[in-house]
């Protein structure tokens, strides 16, 4: 997408990664003060991009704490609604993870009958 800005791209992706998702501190730069993306300067357009970037991951992640409830996200497709649904235990006595996720798919206004189930997980019985 830039070619030939990989140092300035590195450099805006540090400011990125570091700032918190929503600005509240005067350093920060408010998404609001950027001219539309097509008039913006290249840097501009990279921060604008690497905002959108981090916008979007923080939108599919699910953080999901050891040993607590699971944690769940749906998410509205083109192809209907999509439910998450993910949790992480930890055994301290016999060392064993277990990550494992399910979530129900269904087609624009389908009832409840008609969502496709999906499971899966790991486990682990050793860190890595």
């Amino acid at each position: 997408m830039f070619p030939g800005q990989s140092q300035e791209l590195n450099e805006l992706a540090g400011f990125v990664l570091m700032s918190p998702a929503r600005g509240t501190t005067a350093s920060e730069v408010e998404v609001e003060d950027l001219p539309n993306y097509e008039v913006a300067t290249t840097d501009q357009q990279m921060l604008m991009s690497l905002l959108a970037a981090r916008e979007i991951i923080d939108s599919l992640t699910l953080n999901c704490p050891v040993n607590q409830p699971p944690v769940s996200r749906e998410w509205l497709t083109a192809l209907g609604s999509l439910t998450l649904q993910a949790q992480y235990l930890s055994n301290r006595n016999t060392e064993r993870r277990k990550f494992g996720t399910q979530g129900r798919r269904c087609r624009s206004n389908c009832t409840s009958s008609e969502f496709r189930a999906f499971k899966c997980g790991v486990v682990r019985s050793a860190t890595g």
